[in-house]
C-alpha cells in the first residue's frame, strides 16, 4: 500500500481538479453545446484548476519549509541524547570513555572505517546499477569525512600529536546487506557513540579550568553533537534505500559539506543542524 501523506494528497486533489477541467470541455463538445459556452467552461475549470494548484504547491512549499525547522542541538535540552546501554537493545558494543581525546581518537577510527566501508558500498551499488544508492552511500561517505577531519582539528588542540588512522580494507556485501550494515552503524553512533563522548566531554569542559583546554572540550561537544545528529538521518536514509531498492528514486541527495547532514529531494534552504547553506548535490 503506498504511504498516504498530506502530500500525496494535495498532489491528489491537484490532479483531480485539472482532470475535471479536461472533462468539463469534452461534456460541452459532445452535448452540442455552443463554442463559447465550452470555452467558457474550459476557462472556468482552467481557473479552478490553476487555483487548486497553486493552493497544493504553496501547502507543500510550506510543508517542505516546516520540515526544516532546526533541529534541537543542546544535548541538556533535546530528549534524543540518551544513551543505550543494554547490548541486547542495539546489537553492539556500548561505548567506553576514558577521556575526551581517546573518544576523538577512538571517533575518528569510526568515521575513518565509515568512509573506507561506504567508498567500497559505493563502487558495488553502482556497479549493480544501483545509481541513486551508490550516489547516497558516496555522499555519506564525504560526511563521514568531513566528521573525521573535524575531530582531527580538535583533538590537536588536545595533543597536537593526534593525527587520523589509516584506512582499514573492506570486503563489501551485496548492495542490500551494505545498506543494513550501513544503518546498523550509524543508528550505533547516533545512540550510544556520541553520546556517551558527549556526555564525557561535557563532564570535563565544566570541570577545567584551563581556558584553551576548555575552549577544545567544548568545541569537541558541538563536533560530536553535530556529528551524532547527521548520523541519524543517514540512517533514515539508508533505510528508506532499502526498503525502496527495487523502485528506485529519481531524486537528489543533498550533503552539508559543514556538518555532514544529508536529505534526499529539493535543495534545502538551509542545514537544519548547522543552519548555513553549504549543499553539494548526489
Amino acid at each position: 500500500m503506498s504511504e498516504i501523506t498530506r502530500r500525496n494528497l494535495l498532489k491528489g486533489a491537484a490532479v483531480g481538479a485539472a482532470s475535471m477541467g479536461v472533462m468539463g470541455v469534452l461534456s460541452a463538445c459532445s452535448s452540442g453545446g455552443s463554442t463559447a459556452s465550452a470555452a467558457s467552461s474550459a476557462e472556468a475549470s482552467a481557473s479552478a484548476s490553476a487555483s487548486a494548484a497553486s493552493s497544493a504547491a504553496s501547502s507543500a512549499a510550506a510543508e517542505a519549509m516546516a520540515e526544516f525547522e532546526m533541529v534541537i542541538d543542546d544535548p541538556k535540552k533535546a530528549s534524543n541524547f540518551n544513551i543505550i546501554t543494554d547490548e541486547a537493545e542495539h546489537h553492539g558494543p556500548t561505548s567506553t570513555t576514558d577521556d575526551t581525546l581517546a573518544n576523538l581518537n577512538s571517533a575518528m577510527a569510526g568515521e575513518t572505517g565509515a568512509n573506507a566501508k561506504y567508498t567500497a558500498f559505493s563502487k558495488v551499488a553502482k556497479d549493480k546499477g544501483f545509481e541513486r544508492i551508490a550516489a547516497l552511500f558516496e555522499a555519506t561517505a564525504k560526511a563521514e569525512d568531513i566528521h573525521r577531519h573535524l575531530e582531527e582539528e580538535v583533538a590537536q588542540k588536545l595533543d597536537p600529536a593526534a593525527k587520523l588512522p589509516e584506512s582499514p580494507s573492506v570486503d563489501p556485501y551485496e548492495t542490500d546487506c551494505n545498506l543494513i550494515a550501513g544503518a546498523r552503524g550509524e543508528i550505533y553512533e547516533t545512540s550510544d557513540m556520541y553520546p556517551t563522548y558527549i556526555k564525557k566531554a561535557m563532564e570535563e569542559a565544566e570541570a577545567e579550568s584551563d581556558a584553551t583546554r576548555k575552549a577544545a572540550l567544548e568545541e569537541a561537544v558541538k563536533v560530536f553533537t553535530r556529528a551524532k545528529l547527521a548520523e541519524a538521518y543517514h540512517a533514515k536514509w539508508y533505510m528508506d534505500a532499502y526498503t525502496t531498492i527495487d523502485t528506485p528514486t529519481k531524486e537528489s541527495y543533498w550533503l552539508c559539506s559543514t556538518c555532514g547532514f544529508i536529505h534526499k529531494g529539493a535543495k534545502p534552504a538551509k542545514c537544519p543542524i548547522c543552519g548555513v547553506n553549504t549543499f553539494e548535490e548526489y
